[in-house]
């Protein structure tokens, strides 16, 4: 029975101090912001090395609406696309003969051509590099300024397309040269190179305030 009375008189001072304004704790409130969204995506180019010349070309598509429906899909807003920037280039070896454990890759380079445009620019070059180690890695090679500013020219094209103003398709053709090491003997190994870019656009949200 005291117990009742002690807990009625706590609530009684409690309401005091909340009606006084004294110590009140803030309440939460919803606010909108904004944030940015971004997606990655990326071109992958497999090549076969073979011989003593590492000299191979492959064709990719950027699908315009194979992209929009992947974005979509993703909850980003198409028409809210802020920019598509290249965000990293890498490179790697997908399929080796591992009883030959000591080839190389020597002056290796990446030149990339817009088929639709027929303009072209060197991603990297100067890659030197052990083949086995780079089994299933992807590893960044020297990069050269101008092929990003390619690159970055290609992806506000493709963006300007998913807006609905451009081709529904882009082919790009990537050619690798080079030689393979040591000479005298067949090289046989796969190797890869992935350009990927990112998707940014702006996203209302709401966030919790106190």
């Amino acid at each position: 029975m005291r117990w009742m009375t002690l807990c009625k008189l706590g609530v009684f001072v409690a309401l005091l101090v909340l009606l006084q304004g004294a110590k009140c704790p803030n309440v939460p409130e919803l606010k909108d912001i904004e944030i940015t969204v971004v997606e990655a995506e990326y071109i992958e180019f497999e090549f076969q090395a073979r011989g003593g010349i590492n000299a191979h070309s492959a064709v990719e598509t950027i699908d315009i609406d194979e992209l929009r429906q992947d974005l979509e899909e993703m909850d980003l807003d198409v028409s809210q696309i802020d920019t598509i920037l290249v965000s990293s280039i890498l490179y790697g070896v997908t399929a080796y003969n591992e009883a030959v454990n000591d080839r190389e890759i020597v002056n290796g380079a990446l030149t990339v051509t817009r088929l639709d445009t027929d303009a072209s620019a060197v991603i990297f070059d100067d890659v030197n590099a052990v083949v086995y180690p780079l089994l299933g890695a992807l590893v960044p090679p020297p990069i050269e300024p101008d092929g990003v500013d390619f690159l970055n020219e290609l992806f506000a094209d493709v963006l300007a397309a998913l807006k609905g103003s451009g081709p529904s398709e882009f082919e790009v053709q990537a050619e690798v040269s080079g030689n393979s090491a040591p000479a005298g003997r067949d090289t046989n190994f796969d190797w890869r190179a992935r350009i990927y870019y990112q998707v940014s656009a702006p996203l209302e949200t709401e966030t919790i305030e106190f």
